[in-house]
Formats: structure tokens, sequence, C-alpha cells
């Protein structure tokens, strides 16, 4: 599915005509290609995708941690929209551009903008059509009651989404985020 497409459905869930590109001369267009990176953004940060995760060695910088907690300043990757986790396993502190840090070489595991359309996850397609449609109401006609469908779409895509890549992918999330209920436990 590629960005437009995407951008075609949002705009179909509110009525409104389709585009054939994002760089029409239309105020559809206009209106989506404002939103449109805002959305995925948004919806990347919103979990551990595996589609947008990736990996660096951070690369000190010669600057003292402004937290005496920390021995070391590194530059973070300027893809970079969440951080997963830090190996190996150690405490830090993202300040800006840069992540504070004790032990060195640390590799960061991270969440990147993936602007390729081509590349999203289909459960991230659904919820992000959902929040751009979100965002496209708000914009347009201010229905709250559509609002609020959307956001309960939005929700609902972002839970099954969240439930399927973590099955698929146990291994890469925080044990925090894997929580079982005590019934499951038991048995």
């Amino acid at each position: 599915m590629n960005t437009v497409e995407i951008c075609n459905i949002a705009l179909d869930m509110n009525g409104i005509n389709n585009i054939v590109s994002l760089d029409e001369n239309s105020n559809n267009a206009r209106l989506v290609n404002h939103l449109f990176p805002v959305c995925r953004d948004r919806v990347l940060r919103d979990h551990f995708w595996s589609f947008a995760t990736k990996a660096a060695d951070l690369a000190r910088l010669d600057v003292d941690p402004f937290d005496p907690e920390y021995q070391y300043t590194c530059a973070l990757p300027g893809d970079l929209l969440r951080v997963v986790s830090l190996s190996p396993d150690q405490r830090y502190r993202k300040s800006g551009k840069n992540i504070l840090v004790n032990h060195l070489p640390a590799r960061l595991i991270y969440i990147f903008r993936v602007e390729d359309a081509e590349s999203f996850d289909a459960n991230f397609c659904e919820a992000l059509r959902y929040d751009l449609a979100r965002e496209i109401c708000q914009s347009v006609s201010k229905d709250v009651t559509q609002i609020q469908y959307f956001t309960r779409g939005y929700l609902d895509a972002l839970a099954v989404a969240r439930s399927i890549d973590t099955d698929e992918n146990s291994d890469m999330y925080p044990v925090r985020q894997r929580r079982r209920s005590s019934w499951i436990a038991s048995r």
C-alpha cells in the first residue's frame, strides 16, 4: 500500500473526494500532505513496531553530561522516533538529540521514521488510516461523534496490531509490556 492509497482511504472515511497525487493542486492533497507525516510519526511512536526497529552503536560526544548520574553523552540517530532499549542492559536518559549513558560501547535499539509506505505493516496501515481520518475530521467537519468513532477505531486497530506484533516478536519487547494476568500465570 502506498501513501496516496492510505490517504484516500482516510479521505473516503470522511466522505471526501480522493486525490491522485500528494503534489496535486487541491485542498484535499494539501491537507493530507500536511497531516500524513504527523500521523505516521505518531503511530510509529505508539508501539514498538518490528518493521520500524533499528539498531545503532552510539557515538560519544565530547560534551560532559549535564546529569552527574551519567558518564557519557552520545548522539542519537537522526531518524529516531522512540528508544526501545539500550544494550548492554543499562539505564539511560534521553535529552533532546542526545542520550546519556554510563557504559560504552552501547547499542541502541530504536523505532525509526519509516518514510516508505510500501514498508509499512498491514496492521500499522489500519491504525494509521484511523488516525489520519481523525485528523482530517478535526480539520474539516469537526464532528465530535465522528472524531470519537475514528479515535475508537484507532485504539482498536492499535490494540490488534500490538497483539499480533508482540506475538510474532516476543523477544524484542521489554518485560513490562508482556504482562500476563494472574489467572494465566497460575495455570
